[in-house]
């Protein structure tokens, strides 16, 4: 049982939210260290060595006044003020009133002028200035002592602290900029392969950005002019030798049907009908690997329009209400998959429904029949071509070969980024389901 978190649980999912740690962590560290060392070694020791100057000073001040008595302090005074920055003011009574200010707490200098002078003493901060008020109180008066706060408040720290500060948004708005710049072709380079997956074109995409992402780049253009290449040759292959197996057929069909009649010319003729639906298929097939061009389609109303086709020629189709739904797809190809998924469910069944469902990240197309179904082990081995099922999803023939109907929908799917699944149907057959990433 885990207690604590992974590392992989905290970090950002994002490589840009990962970079940006990287690269900030470390910063904010060292200057979180530099701040506190500042801190606590020299705010510390200026701050202790001003209040231990004022102290000194004001010590000094209590001292004459016991040497020279009240009356003869007024010269000292006068000069405490010109070389001191110390304005003094003795009085019989306290001439401000306590309540009207509001007290100063400064250990240090509390502490040094505590240890300095036996007589009791406040300080204060005059409102709406930046002076402080030192009050010592004596047995014939109270002497006030008025300065800077300056002398005691040191402000290098917080100019030290906000230059610290702004230099951190600083760099952190510039490495942001420049980071998004250097993952933004690899951002592109995904997007890419995506769409080639899904078998759009990118025809304004090229190598960009660092070393490294160019030369991923530039093998992925490599990759995919070489499964273009490679996808074209098949192609061509397969559909030149099916076409070129349709004159001999034809030739074979003609001879046997000139041959008197017999029970090995009615087997032969059956072998060659088997061909020439095997031939077509493969040409079929070919087709479903054209070079169409991708464009938006308005799913809703394709399966709607391939529903009202089949039931205008006698299929049982129907389709439920479907929500408005748009994809971009290659629409003849496409609309190939399903009609062999359709084909496919009323050879095995008498009725069948469509059904369209938008999804988080997907677009769900199923197509329901009544059939005897598929058993789940068999399912998978379905889209090979040609394979031969069991009797039961074959009735009347006697486990006959499903053809390509099945590999053609699947291969056009993939060609689209989508998957193919079959899935156990609320008719009591098979169901073909469709992801299209939306």
């Amino acid at each position: 049982m885990k207690i604590f978190p992974s590392l992989n649980t905290l970090l950002p999912r994002s490589l840009f939210g990962r970079t940006l740690l990287i690269l900030l962590l470390p910063t904010l560290l060292v200057q979180a260290v530099t701040t506190y060392i500042f801190y606590d070694r020299h705010w510390d020791h200026v701050s202790r060595n001003m209040a231990l100057s004022l102290a000194g000073e004001i010590a000094m001040l209590v001292d004459e006044i016991h040497a020279t008595g009240y009356t003869n302090f007024s010269p000292r005074g006068h000069k405490a003020k010109q070389f001191m920055n110390l304005d003094l003011e003795f009085a019989k009574t306290k001439k401000h009133d306590p309540k009207k200010l509001k007290p100063l707490d400064v250990p240090s200098f509390m502490k040094e002028l505590g240890q300095r002078i036996k007589e009791p003493f406040l300080i204060y901060e005059e409102p709406g200035g930046d002076d402080l008020l030192v009050v010592i109180s004596f047995e014939e008066g109270y002497l006030t002592v008025r300065t800077s706060r300056k002398r005691l408040v040191s402000s290098t720290t917080y100019i030290f602290i906000l230059w610290m500060s702004g230099a951190a948004v600083l760099f952190t708005g510039l490495s942001i900029y420049f980071l998004r710049g250097q993952l933004r072709p690899l951002s592109v380079l995904a997007q890419a392969a995506d769409d080639f997956g899904r078998g759009m074109d990118s025809p304004d995409f090229r190598p960009r950005g660092a070393l490294e992402i160019r030369h991923a780049a530039t093998a992925f253009l490599t990759m995919r002019d070489r499964i273009q290449r490679f996808v074209t040759q098949r192609t061509g292959m397969l559909s030149a030798i099916s076409h070129d197996l349709r004159s001999p057929l034809t030739r074979m069909k003609l001879r046997l049907a000139m041959m008197p009649a017999s029970p090995d010319r009615d087997a032969l003729t059956e072998d060659v009908s088997h061909m020439e639906h095997m031939v077509a298929e493969y040409l079929q097939f070919a087709r479903g690997e054209g070079t169409e061009a991708p464009q938006a389609v308005r799913l809703d109303l394709l399966l709607l329009e391939m529903a009202e086709g089949y039931a205008a020629t006698g299929g049982d189709v129907t389709l439920h209400t479907p929500p408005v739904c748009s994809a971009t797809l290659r629409p003849q190809a496409f609309r190939r998959a399903l009609g062999n998924l359709i084909d496919n469910a009323l050879t095995y069944g008498n009725r069948v429904e469509l059904a369209l469902a938008l999804e988080p990240h997907t677009i769900s197309i199923t197509v329901d029949d009544n059939g005897p179904g598929i058993a789940p082990g068999l399912r998978e081995q379905a889209f090979k071509p040609f394979e031969r099922l069991n009797a039961a999803r074959t009735p009347g023939h006697g486990g006959a070969s499903v053809g390509l109907g099945l590999t053609i929908a699947r291969d056009i799917c993939a060609a689209h980024g989508a998957m193919l699944l079959l899935e156990d149907a609320p008719l009591g057959g098979l169901r073909a389901r469709i992801r299209l990433p939306r």
